[in-house]
Order: C-alpha cells, then structure tokens, then sequence
C-alpha cells in the first residue's frame, strides 16, 4: 500500500471516531441532547463530542466572537446555550464537508489505475478504437523524468487490414448511389461518405471529371457533355502508412430538375443569349418568349411600404393600450400618495385647530402650504389638488359640511372619511369631544404610517432582488470570462 493511501486511511480512521462516538451516544443515550435544524442526532452529538474536546483557549475565542451579537439577535436566551448550540453547528457543518471530501477522494482512490506498470505495459484501445495519453514518471537511477505518452490503438494484421479494407469498399459501393437507383443510372447527387462505422480509415474522394461530380456528390451539367456519359469516382481509404483505392465507375444517364429549376435554367439561358445580342446597346432587351411559351417582366416588389404600414399599426395599438395603461397606472401612484400623506394631513389639521383657528380658515392655510412646497417638487400634488377643489366648491356656495363629505368620499381611503366626519361633527355641535376624537386619529394615523413604512421597505428589497442578481452575473462574467479565454 502506498503512502498516499495509508494517509487517507489514518485520516478517514480519525473522521469517523467523532461519527461512531455520536452514534454510541445516540444508542446510550437516546434523549441526552437533540438535534438542531435538519442535522442527524449522530452527526449532531458527534459535533458536540468534537466540541466538548476543544482546547480552552478555542472555546474561548469562539464564545468572545459570538457574545458580541447573541443577545441582540436572540434576545431572552441564554448567552451560554446559544454559544454552544453556534459553535456545534459550525462544526458539524465542516464535519460534514471534510466528511464527504474524503469518502469521494477514498473512492477514488479505489477506481484509479494502479502506479506501477507491470514489466512495463500500457493497454491500448482496440483497432477501432482512438489514441489515448498516459502521464507516466520515469525512473532512471535517482533520478525521475514525467513523460506524457500517446498510446495509440493496436494495429491490424496485414490479414485483418485487407479485410477491414474490402468490407469499407463495401460499405461505400453501398452508399454511394444515395437514392439513384445504382450506379449505371446516376440522375441525382450521389452520397460520399465521409467515414465508415467501426473502421477507422480516412476517407478522400476523387472524381475523373470535377466538371461532372463535386466533391459532396453533387452532379453538375457542362455545356459540352451529352448525356449519358461515363465517369468513375475514386475513394482512397487511408489507415496510418497504408493507402486503398477503390474506384466506381458511374454512368449520369442525365440530371432530373423539378419543373421550377427546369424553367429557371431556361431563363437564365434565354438572358445570357439576349445579353450577348445586346452588349452594345445602352439597353439589356430581355426575352419575350422562352420555350414558345409568352413572358413578362416586373421588377420584384417592394414590401416595405406594407412594413412600414403594419408596423405602424402596430405602433399606434401599442400606443393607445400604452395611454389607458399609464393612466391605471397614474390612479395607483395617486392613491398611493394619498395613503402616504394622510398621517401629515392629519397632523397638520390638529395642530392648527388646537391654535384655535376655524376649521375653514385651517383649510385655507394647508392650501398655501402645500401650494409652496409643491414648488420644484411634485410630491403630495393629489392631496393638494382635491384640496384646491374643495375649496372652490365652497366658493360657489356649496354647504361646508357637505364639501368635507365629499371629501372623504373622494379621497377613498377610510381615514379621510373618518377626519372628515370629525370635522362635520365641529361644525355643527362644537369642538367639545371632538378634539380628542382628532388626537385618536393622529395617534392612529401615525400607527399606520410606521407599518406602511415597513412594507414599504420589504417590497423595496424584494425589488432589488433582480438588479442584485444581474450585478451578480456581470461580476461573475467579468471574471470568469478572462480565464476561460486564457485557457
């Protein structure tokens, strides 16, 4: 057994005693102490053996580092056990992770090739198989030399080669007419493959006459060929310093085209001919007849104006649902910031009528003061505006009480109502009571406020959620990216 291997033997001896302890303990002692989490009792219990075997000093450090927030973040615990119960799952967390480094490394070691080479061999892969490379040490004297060696593949016999030979040439006679029916009546591209399954010869094609046969086995019809004409295609199948040569006579009795390429071809013939006739002209006159048969031409059309329409279109639909989505839109941010401004609205209006102003003359002092801090700011503008309507509707003679009913109903949120039935009640029976009734709601209002904070505070970092995660990715890509190219 090699060194390597007695090391992670001892090492693998001393990672399980804390899991065998754990489990002894388990057994003895079923209802000592309970796991933590999602952790198992033994892995747990042999955590806690781990840490009830620490040097002093240690156990120390850990408790000082942690003393220094365990009571603000867990808060009528005791400090000791929330110590202990940090420090156990710290180290059955890393128990856990040397645990399974060395169970994966121990099987690897298992499964790997032994390092010595008995008299010197390296197995290689069948004849059809690919090369492999070995990281080989070689040890001359007291001195060592690392070596990486291409093994190849075994060879074939002089007798298997020919027959691997003969079976390819087989193989691509079979393959070669593609859906031709054979060889002898060749009208469609032929199949050259490029290899052959199991046999590990390279493959090159050669044809008599390129002007005929392209090299993927397309056909091609020169002008001073008749069909049929006889040709051959030449496959040299090469297999390391050895060379065969097979050669397949074709016979091309002609070339199909579908009636589309048929006319085609027509036509562009029809236009080299009439090109010919008028090179000297100022005008390329085109054919008016191709095969007996009447053309007339057009210049392709031009779709971009019907492009141009459709998008357009498209624009425009876009746009309305755009208008109808920006004002749904509007109406939210407008009973957002309703909701948002209740609590000031409400602080305000009790500060002022408890300096003995009337409910109208208070009314009129918010206006002016929202009216200036709306300069250069466009916040608590709908308060302010629904304010400003108010107010005019008072002017044209409209009952006070009624306006402030109004009010209420339009501003849609319950607290509004509520002061503005409190301000009704003023009206008309007198401000005894009603100031309490107003404190209470200034008391509520700020209530409501501090919990609208708060979610307006977790929606906002559930927000910044996704541009962490693209940061994240930049981050990740402008180093990762360096290394992969440096590879």
């Amino acid at each position: 057994m090699k060194g390597t291997h007695l090391i992670c033997l001892g090492v693998g001896m001393l990672l399980l005693l804390p899991a065998v302890c754990g489990l002894i303990r388990q057994y003895r002692c079923p209802r000592d102490i309970t796991a933590r989490g999602r952790w198992p009792r033994w892995l747990w219990l042999g955590a806690a053996f781990i840490y009830d075997r620490l040097p002093g000093r240690t156990r120390a450090a850990g408790k000082l580092r942690a003393e220094r927030w365990a009571d603000a973040l867990y808060p009528g615990m005791k400090t000791e056990n929330l110590i202990r119960r940090h420090e156990i799952r710290k180290i059955a967390l890393t128990y856990t992770v040397l645990l399974a480094a060395w169970a994966a490394a121990g099987l690897l070691l298992l499964t790997e090739a032994p390092d010595e080479l008995p008299d010197g061999r390296l197995l290689r892969n069948d004849a059809e198989g690919t090369a492999v490379q070995a990281e080989v040490v070689a040890r001359v004297e007291d001195e060592e030399v690392p070596l990486t060696l291409k093994v190849l593949p075994r060879a074939y016999t002089d007798a298997e080669l020919e027959t691997a030979a003969a079976a390819a040439g087989d193989y691509l006679k079979e393959q070669l007419p593609g859906d031709n029916k054979d060889l002898e009546h060749v009208t469609g591209p032929l199949c050259l493959p490029a290899a052959v399954p199991d046999l590990p010869f390279k493959i090159e094609w050669q044809p008599a006459d390129y002007r005929l046969i392209g090299l993927d086995g397309s056909l091609y019809e020169p002008e001073d060929v008749t069909f049929p004409v006889k040709t051959s295609l030449t496959a040299l199948l090469s297999y390391r310093d050895r060379t065969f040569s097979y050669e397949y006579p074709v016979t091309i009795t002609g070339i199909r085209h579908t009636a589309q390429e048929t006319l085609r071809i027509r036509l562009a013939e029809a236009v080299d001919a009439a090109d010919d006739a008028t090179k000297a002209e100022d005008y390329l006159k085109l054919p008016d007849t191709v095969e007996g048969k009447t053309v007339s031409w057009r210049f392709k059309a031009d779709h971009r104006a019907l492009w141009l329409a459709a998008v357009g279109l498209g624009l425009a639909c876009g746009l309305y649902y755009l208008q109808d989505e920006r004002m749904r839109r509007e109406a939210a941010r407008r009973s957002e910031e309703i909701r948002l401004d209740y609590p000031g609205f409400v602080h305000q209006l009790v500060l002022l009528i408890g300096a003995g102003l009337t409910v109208r003359r208070c009314w009129d002092l918010m206006i002016e003061d929202a009216g200036k801090n709306l300069i250069g700011s466009d916040e608590g503008r709908f308060l302010y505006r629904e304010m400003l309507y108010a107010r005019r509707r008072m002017q044209t003679g409209v009952p006070e009480t009624e306006v402030y009913r109004l009010f209420g109903e339009r501003m849609a949120y319950p607290g509004y109502a509520r002061i503005c039935r409190i301000l009704v009640q003023m009206i008309r029976t007198g401000s005894r009571g009603s100031r309490e009734m107003m404190m209470k709601e200034a008391e509520e209002a700020e209530r409501r406020r501090r919990d609208l904070a708060r979610k307006l505070g977790e929606t906002a970092g559930t927000k910044l959620l996704l541009p962490m995660m693209m940061l994240l990715f930049i981050v990740l890509a402008v180093i990762m990216l360096p290394a992969f190219l440096s590879m």
